[in-house]
C-alpha cells in the first residue's frame, strides 16, 4: 500500500462525501490491475507496470530475497560484498566496464545505477533511456549477469575488501556503538541481532573467495529472485525480453529453504540502557512488538486504516504535550514498523533533555494509558480523517503523475513482504468510503492489545560526560509499573477554525504583463511594485511550488541584534502567525496540504511554500499574513533558546560537526559572524522583540519582492488571489542589495589537522577558493567540472586505491554579497592513507590542468547531463529553483534550450580551462583525525 506507508501530515478541511458502493469486509484485497505479474517456470517472479514519468525512462530492478540474516558464522558481511562485486566483473562486462559503459549513456552511479543490503534482502537499481534499443538489451545483460553470472576475479575481491572497510570506517560511531548495544536487546535472542548487513570486520579481512561464491551460489537463485519493471514501456515487449534473459536460469536441486527467522516473543518488559561519549543526544524508545501479519482482505485494510487514525491522534497529542510551558521531551511520535520479517512494532520515539529520560518515558506512556482508558474525542477523530482523506485524494489526483520509481519501490514490497498492491484508485475509494463509517466508539475500542509488558523493550541511549546520569533499569521499570495506577483525567479538546485576523486585505492590481513564449513564463507587475513569475505546468496534477525572495537579509543588521537575526525565522517557526498559535495552526488547517515557511539568510529573505490546487488561497493568506502580521511569542522564544544551547552543547561532542565548526572559523576568518556553532553566550543575545521587529524590517516593503509561482494552476485564475494576497501588501519604491561584511577566506594556503573522536577514521576537507565575476556559463562550466573530478576522483581513489568509500566534488559560484567561488573535495579514509589520497586527489586536479579530459569521460558527463536534463525539465521543483536563480542574478530566462546547447558545446578545452581558474588561487587543507591515544608505559 503504496501512499500509506510513510505519513507527513502538513494536514490541513475536506468534506467527506458519501460513497454508496459497499463492501464485503471478507473479501480479498484486489491486485491493480495497472501491473502484470508473472512467474517463469524456474521460479522467478516479475512484475511490469506501464508510466509515463518520467517520459523516456524505464526503472529496472531485480530483488533478491536473500540479505544478511542467511550469512553463515563465516560469512558475516558477505551479503552485502556479493553485492558490491556486482560491479566488479560478470560475464558481459568486466571489471569496472559495467559502470563504464552505464556512464557513458547517461546513468549516473550512485543515482540511477545503485543497490542495497539489508538484513532479509538484496535489491538492485538501474534507471536508463529507453530511446535507444541496444542500451535496453544491455540493461537487460546487466540484470542477467547480476543474477547468474558474476565473475568474482580474486583481484576484484582484494581491491573490494578496502572500499568496504571504508564504509565499515564510516559507519563506526556513537549511532552504531550505542545500536550494538541494544540491538541485542531489541531483537532479543533471534539472529537479526547478530547480523548486521556491514558485517564483521575480521571476517571482511580474512574471508577466503570461495566462502564468497558460496553464499552467491547457494541464495541468488530464480525462486528467491523478483525482476520489477517500471516505465514508459511496451509491457510485452519487455515481458518477452524477461522470458529471453532469465527463462534459461536453472532452478537447483536441494536447495537449502529460505528460512524466515523468528523474534522470540518475552513475558516481561526488556530494558537497555547505553551511553557513549561522542552521544549528542539523550533518546528514548519503546517497542511494542507483535506478529506480523499480512494485509489480505477488506477488513485487514479498514484495521489499516484505523492505526493510521490512531497515529494521527496520539501524535498531535503529543506534539501538543511537547509545545507546553513546561514540556517533558522535545519531542515524541508514535509510529509503525515492520522491524523483521515476521515481527512488526508499535513504536514510540522520544527525544529528551540530558538527565530526562524518566520524565520523558512516564509523560509519554501517560499519554498512551490516558487515550487507552478514556478513549478520544470527536474532534480529534473529525481531524484525523480530513487529514488521512486529504493525503489520500492527493495521491489519487496524482496517479497518472506519480513517478516510475515509487511503483517500482512498492512492487519490490509485494514480492518481498508480501504488502498488498490494490492501487492508488482503490484505496482512495475503499478509504474514502470506510473513514465515513469509523465512529470515536469504534475508535475506542481499537485493540491497543500491545500496550502491555509483554513483548515490550525500552531502550535509552544518551551521552558518557559529566553532569549526566543516566537511569536506571530498576527507575525504568517503577515507571511502566506506576502507568496503569496513575490518576488522569479525559483529554479535552475544542474546535478551532481560521478567521482572518482584523480587516481583510485592500486588493491591490496587475498593472503590467510581460509574456516569455519561449519558456512558458508570463511576468507581471503589482500596484506595489512586486514582480511576480508565473510557470503553469502539466507535469504534476495536484502540486504548486512558491518562493518569495529579496536580497537584503541578516547582513544587514548591526552586530549586536546578529543572534536575533539569525534566529529570527526560527523563532517565527515555533511561534505560530496573527493570532494562532503553532498547536492553533495544526487543528485550524487539519485537512489542508499546504506549508509555508518563511527564511532569513545572510543574504537574503523570503517565503518557501507548497501547496495543491485547491488549497492555494490557504497558500496565499498565509503569505500574507507572514508579510503583515508575524509575532514572536516569549514562552515559544524562551524554551527554542534553551533547547538550542542544550543541543550545541552536544553536537561540540559529535567529531564531525566540531570538525564542521573548525572549517567554518577557518573558511571566515575567523569572523564573528562567519557561522559555525554558536556560544552559550552568542545564544544569550537573541531577543525575542528584536528578532520580531527585524522580520517586521525585512518583510515590510513588497516591492523588494519577487515572486515565482510554478505548478498546477491557471494564469487566469490564480490573478485574483494574487491582486487579493500580493498586491496588497504594504510597500515602498525602493529595492535593497545585500551588504558585503567583508568576511573572507584565508589567502595562499592554510593547512591544519584536528583531532576530535576515538574511531580510527578520518575526514578530509580540500577547499579552494577566489575571487569570480558570477556568470551563467562558468557556473555551468563549475557544475560540469565537477562531475568529472567525481569521476576522475572515484576511479582513483575509490576503485583503484581502496581507500575510500566515496569522494565527492563540488563547488558554488557566487554573486552575492561579492563575486567568489568556493570548491571542495571531500572524502573519509583510514588516518594512515590521509596524505597519500590527498596527494592522489590532488595529482587528478594537475592531470587536467596539464592534458585537460578524455574524450571519453567528456561524454561521460554530457549524456548523464543531457538524461538529468530531459527529467528536470518536467520538474516544477527544478523550474522554481532555475527560475529563481535566473531572477536573482539577473541572468536572462533561457531554461532547457540553453542548457541543452551548453552541454552539447562543452570541449575538454573548456574543462581544463575551468580548472585552472577554480584551483589556482586559495587552498585549505583540513583534517579530521582521531584523538591521540595516552601511551600507558
Amino acid at each position: 500500500m503504496k501512499f500509506l506507508k510513510t505519513f507527513i501530515f502538513l494536514c490541513f478541511g475536506l468534506t467527506l462525501a458519501a460513497n454508496a458502493q459497499e463492501y464485503n469486509l471478507n473479501d480479498s484485497l484486489p491486485v491493480d490491475k495497472n501491473v502484470r505479474i508473472g512467474k517463469l517456470p524456474n521460479g522467478l517472479t516479475y512484475y511490469i507496470r506501464k508510466n509515463s514519468l518520467p517520459e523516456k525512462r524505464v526503472e529496472m530492478r531485480l530483488a533478491i530475497n536473500a540479505g544478511s540474516i542467511l550469512e553463515n558464522d563465516d560469512q558475516q558481511g558477505l551479503a552485502h560484498f556479493t553485492e558490491h562485486m556486482a560491479f566488479n566483473g560478470s560475464k558481459h562486462f568486466e571489471k569496472n566496464e559495467l559502470i563504464s559503459y552505464l556512464q557513458s549513456v547517461g546513468v549516473k552511479f550512485g543515482a540511477n545505477l545503485n543497490a542495497y543490503t539489508s538484513f532479509d534482502e538484496t535489491v538492485y537499481r538501474l534507471l536508463i533511456p529507453v530511446e535507444n534499443n541496444d542500451v535496453i538489451e544491455k540493461a537487460f545483460l546487466v540484470l542477467e549477469d547480476w543474477a547468474h553470472n558474476l565473475t568474482f576475479d580474486p583481484n576484484e575481491i582484494e581491491k573490494e575488501r578496502g572500499i568496504i572497510l571504508e564504509e565499515w570506517r564510516i559507519g563506526r560511531g556513537a549511532t552504531q556503538r550505542l545500536r550494538d548495544q541494544f540491538f541485542p536487546v531489541l531483537f532479543h535472542d533471534s539472529q537479526y541481532g547478530k547480523r548486521l548487513p556491514i558485517g564483521k570486520e575480521n571476517v571482511i579481512r580474512t574471508f577466503k573467495p570461495e566462502r564468497l561464491t558460496g553464499f552467491y551460489k547457494e541464495w541468488y537463485r530464480p525462486d528467491l529472485m523478483a525482476v520489477i519493471i517500471v516505465g514508459d514501456i511496451d509491457v510485452d515487449q519487455y515481458e518477452q525480453k524477461i522470458k529471453d534473459h532469465f527463462g534459461t536460469l536453472k532452478a537447483p536441486q536441494n536447495v537449502r529453504p529460505r528460512t524466515i527467522f523468528e523474534v522470540p516473543d518475552h513475558a516481561e518488559t526488556l530494558y537497555s540502557i547505553s551511553s557513549d561519549k561522542e552521544a549528542t543526544q539523550t533518546q528514548v524508545y519503546v517497542y511494542m512488538k507483535k506478529d506480523h501479519k499480512d494485509d489480505k482482505t477488506l477488513g485487514d485494510y479498514r484495521n489499516f486504516i484505523k492505526e493510521r487514525i490512531y497515529y494521527f491522534m496520539m501524535n498531535q497529542r503529543l506534539a501538543q504535550l511537547s509545545r507546553s510551558s513546561n514540556p517533558p521531551y522535545e519531542m515524541a511520535r508514535t509510529n509503525f514498523e515492520n522491524i523483521a520479517r515476521s515481527k512488526d512494532a508499535f513504536s514510540v520515539n522520544i527525544r529528551v533533555e540530558d538527565n530526562g529520560a524518566e520524565k520523558g518515558l512516564k509523560a509519554a506512556l501517560l499519554e498512551l494509558e490516558r487515550a487507552k482508558r478514556y478513549g478520544f474525542t470527536q474532534v480529534e477523530l473529525d481531524r484525523a480523517k480530513k487529514g488521512i482523506l486529504s493525503m489520500y485524494e492527493r495521491n489519487f489526483k496524482e496517479k497518472d503523475k506519480s513517478v516510475s520509481e515509487d511503483y517500482a519501490s512498492e512492487l519490490i514490497r509485494c514480492f518481498l513482504n508480501k504488502e498488498a498492491i490494490p492501487g492508488i484508485e482503490f484505496e482512495y475509494h475503499f478509504a474514502k468510503d470506510q473513514l465515513q463509517k469509523i465512529t470515536v466508539d469504534e475508535m475506542n475500542e481499537f485493540d491497543n492489545s500491545f500496550l502491555t509488558d509483554s513483548n515490550r523493550v525500552i531502550i535509552v541511549t544518551g551521552p558518557d560526560k559529566t553532569g549526566v546520569t543516566m537511569p536506571t533499569e530498576e527507575s525504568l521499570r517503577k515507571i511502566v509499573e506506576d502507568i496503569p495506577n496513575a490518576e488522569l483525567v479525559p483529554y479535552q479538546d475544542r474546535v478551532i477554525s481560521f478567521v482572518w485576523p482584523g480587516k481583510q486585505p485592500k486588493a491591490g492590481s496587475i498593472i503590467k504583463e510581460k509574456k516569455n513564449a519561449a519558456e512558458g513564463v508570463t511576468r507581471l507587475t503589482l500596484s506595489n511594485g512586486a514582480n511576480v513569475y508565473l510557470k503553469p505546468t502539466d507535469f504534476k496534477n495536484n502540486e504548486i511550488y512558491f518562493v518569495a525572495y529579496s536580497l537584503g537579509g541578516h547582513n544587514l543588521v548591526s552586530d549586536s541584534d546578529y543572534y536575533s537575526a539569525v534566529y529570527a525565522s526560527n523563532l517565527l517557526a515555533e511561534s505560530g502567525i496573527a493570532n494562532l498559535s503553532k498547536d492553533d495552526m495544526a487543528k485550524a488547517f487539519a485537512g489542508k496540504t499546504v506549508s509555508v515557511k518563511p527564511f532569513l539568510s545572510a543574504n537574503n529573505e523570503g517565503i518557501s511554500a507548497s501547496s495543491t490546487p485547491k488549497d492555494l488561497e490557504t497558500l496565499f493568506q498565509l503569505t500574507n499574513l507572514y508579510f503583515t502580521q508575524s509575532k514572536i511569542d516569549s514562552m515559544a522564544a524562551a524554551k527554542f533558546v534553551a533547547r538550542t544551547k542544550s543541543s550545541m552543547a552536544k553536537l561540540r561532542m559529535d567529531p564531525k560537526r566540531y570538525f564542521q565548526n573548525e572549517v567554518s572559523k577557518i573558511m571566515s576568518g575567523d569572523h564573528p559572524r562567519g557561522g559555525g556553532l554558536p556560544s552559550d553566550q552568542d545564544l544569550n543575545q537573541i531577543r525575542y522583540k528584536r528578532s520580531e521587529a527585524i522580520l517586521h524590517e525585512r518583510f515590510a516593503n513588497a516591492a523588494d519582492f519577487d515572486f515565482v509561482i510554478v505548478g498546477s494552476f491557471d494564469t487566469e485564475k490564480i490573478k485574483p488571489l494574487i491582486e487579493t494576497y500580493l498586491a496588497s501588501l504594504p510597500a515602498n519604491s525602493g529595492r535593497e542589495s545585500c551588504k558585503d561584511l567583508g568576511i573572507r577566506p584565508p589567502k595562499g594556503f592554510v593547512g591544519k589537522d584536528f583531532y576530535k573522536g576515538k574511531d580510527q577514521k578520518c575526514n578530509v576537507n580540500l577547499t579552494f577558493t577566489g575571487t569570480a565575476t558570477y556568470n551563467g556559463q562558468d557556473q555551468y562550466l563549475m557544475k560540469a567540472m565537477n562531475d568529472i573530478l567525481t569521476i576522475k576522483l572515484t576511479e582513483n581513489l575509490r576503485e583503484e586505491k581502496s581507500g575510500t568509500y566515496g569522494v565527492r566534488s563540488r563547488g558554488q559560484l557566487l554573486k552575492y554579497p561579492y563575486g567568489h567561488f568556493v570548491e571542495h573535495i571531500t572524502f573519509q579514509c583510514a588516518p594512515s592513507n590521509a596524505d597519500s589520497l590527498i596527494q592522489a586527489a590532488l595529482n587528478e586536479i594537475e592531470k587536467i590542468k596539464k592534458f585537460g579530459v578524455s574524450e571519453k569521460d567528456l561524454n561521460k558527463v554530457k549524456e548523464t547531463q543531457k538524461n538529468d536534463l530531459e527529467v528536470s525539465l518536467k520538474d516544477n521543483a527544478y523550474w522554481t529553483n532555475e527560475l529563481t536563480d535566473d531572477i536573482v542574478n539577473k541572468s536572462k530566462i533561457e531554461i532547457g534550450t540553453k542548457d541543452f546547447e551548453q552541454i552539447k558545446k562543452l570541449t575538454s578545452k573548456e574543462i581544463q580551462k575551468a580548472v585552472r581558474k577554480f584551483f589556482g588561487q586559495n587552498y585549505a587543507r583540513l583534517v579530521l583525525l582521531p584523538e591521540k591515544q595516552t601511551q600507558v608505559q
